[in-house]
């Protein structure tokens, strides 16, 4: 079997059906199987993975209590029997003639990781995530896929949209209990792989929908800073060469934090918020950094001194963009 879908599944009664019915026309040539993974669902979803597996041959069901979305990746992968492993988060759906062209890219480059584009659908649109056109990429495991990885254009941390080679998916499982589990995780699979192949064609409609686990901003949404710290900790011992990289990946990321701290976090949890993004830029010398240019050193010194003055700061200066554009 060359292919296996993980689907993780937690009350999507109205998502599942079309991603499911997607699954099978775009694996219509494909030798697949499809698990669905029923994360303790309460809406009924439950009883739709059992009806959607009878009608689809290729499908089948593993029911577990309540986990969380990494716990049940990995209930599904260590049941996976395919060459590959293929994430598809189950209110997403696959895009048309995607599949069919990462497949033949694994098999004509035998990589162990087959990264394709996306789109981020909106409810009235949608956008491609990297609107430039190339031919298809290959890049070598380790260093080179982990520069690629900080640099952001190519490919991300995102866990569904690739193909990866089942024994790398098996040996690097999500952290349980985490959001952003996947910038905890990519780069030991990018660390690992034998070369990295880069397709331009779409393969998922990632849908942006409120109540989904990635659209709210919460306490836990800082999860992603203590993902990004232990990918710099690893590349300290292993690749020294990309930490003022991460580093300056982290320190953006660090300045977006604090504006949706400021904007988007509830009032009692905002200092808690402050006081871990400021000892993240503190504990991993975020300042010091000669790839930061002046403006953003200058957003981390005032996150540290003043967080409402960066905040005031950065709301004058969206007001200033806009009177400049009309």
């Amino acid at each position: 079997m060359f292919l296996s879908i993980i689907i993780p599944v937690y009350n999507v009664k109205e998502y599942l059906p079309h991603c499911v019915s997607s699954i099978i026309k775009e694996c219509a040539n494909i030798d697949y199987e499809a698990i669905l993974v029923d994360d303790g669902s309460t809406d009924g979803s439950d009883i739709l993975c059992d009806k959607l597996a009878k009608e689809a041959k290729q499908f089948q069901v593993l029911h577990k209590t309540n986990g969380g979305l990494s716990d049940a990746r990995n209930y599904g992968v260590l049941h996976a029997q395919g060459e590959y492993v293929f994430y598809i988060d189950s209110d997403d759906y696959l895009a048309d003639g995607g599949m069919k062209i990462m497949v033949e890219a694994a098999l004509q480059s035998k990589s162990d990781v087959i990264c394709g584009n996306f789109y981020y659908q909106y409810s009235d649109h949608k956008t491609l995530f990297n609107p430039e056109s190339h031919e298809i990429i290959t890049y070598n495991g380790g260093e080179e896929a982990l520069s690629v990885l900080i640099d952001g254009k190519q490919y991300q941390n995102f866990a569904w949209g690739k193909l990866i080679r089942k024994e790398l998916a098996q040996k690097y499982l999500f952290p349980k209990g985490k959001l952003f589990e996947d910038t905890y995780w990519f780069h030991l699979i990018l660390h690992s792989a034998n070369h990295v192949t880069v397709i331009n064609k779409p393969i998922i409609h990632y849908l942006q929908r409120s109540g989904s686990i990635s659209f709210e901003y919460k306490l836990k949404s800082l999860d992603i800073l203590d993902g990004y710290a232990k990918r710099l900790i690893f590349f300290r011992e292993a690749y020294p060469t990309l930490v003022n990289k991460q580093k300056k990946l982290m320190a953006e990321n660090c300045i977006d934090q604090a504006w949706m701290i400021c904007h988007y976090l509830n009032k009692s949890d905002r200092p808690i918020a402050i006081k871990k993004l400021r000892k993240v830029i503190n504990n991993y010398k975020l300042q010091e950094n000669s790839l930061l240019g002046s403006k953003q050193q200058r957003n981390l010194k005032l996150i540290m001194k003043n967080i409402i003055l960066y905040k005031w700061l950065v709301i004058i200066e969206k007001i200033r963009k806009k009177i400049i554009n009309k």
